[in-house]
């Protein structure tokens, strides 16, 4: 399995995973980014979980909460 199957097993199961509780993602635009290309979207299953990877990764960066729909 390569980095971006795992990658993307993770946010499926993310999903997947508030789908079933009602619950919302946080998601991150990297705007310097392609549409498609890798690392454009994150996805976080927690405010807290984003929390933590911009602390290491993009300090200014911004995060939206987004409903997870049926």
């Amino acid at each position: 399995m390569t980095n971006d199957q795992a990658d993307d097993d993770l946010t499926n199961a993310i999903l997947q995973n508030a789908m079933s509780e009602g619950k919302t993602v946080w998601i991150y635009i990297d705007t310097a980014r392609e549409v498609g290309d890798e690392d454009h979207l994150k996805v976080f299953a927690s405010e807290e979980a984003a929390e933590r990877w911009f602390a290491e990764h993009d300090p200014e960066g911004v995060v939206f909460e987004y409903p997870v729909m049926d």
